[in-house]
């Protein structure tokens, strides 16, 4: 029996959901590692690729920083991509 290529291609990556620090805009993207998952990100919600980014749980503001921690990550984990100053808050406590 073949496998398919998605199988066939650890190095394809993993799906994660990603949102911006308002959650208003979400997105799916496949990523391979944690820097691949900052470029990728950046470019969907329009984040200057070279600022700091930072990338958290959404659930709980978790800070992933790592790619040992990013590799135990289930696939699908929403996560919050911050830039600048922006830091992580519950739902419902963020103001503009």
């Amino acid at each position: 029996m073949e496998s398919s290529s998605y199988e066939s291609s650890p190095s394809r990556g993993h799906p994660y959901k990603i949102v911006d620090y308002t959650r208003e805009k979400r997105y799916g993207l496949v990523a391979s590692d944690l820097q691949d998952l900052r470029i990728r990100a950046c470019k969907l919600l329009g984040i200057p690729v070279d600022g700091t980014v930072r990338v958290t749980l959404e659930l709980d503001g978790t800070e992933v920083d790592d790619d040992e921690y990013f590799n135990t990550l289930e696939h699908n984990t929403p996560l919050m991509i911050l830039c600048g100053d922006q830091r992580w808050l519950p739902i419902g406590k963020f103001s503009k």
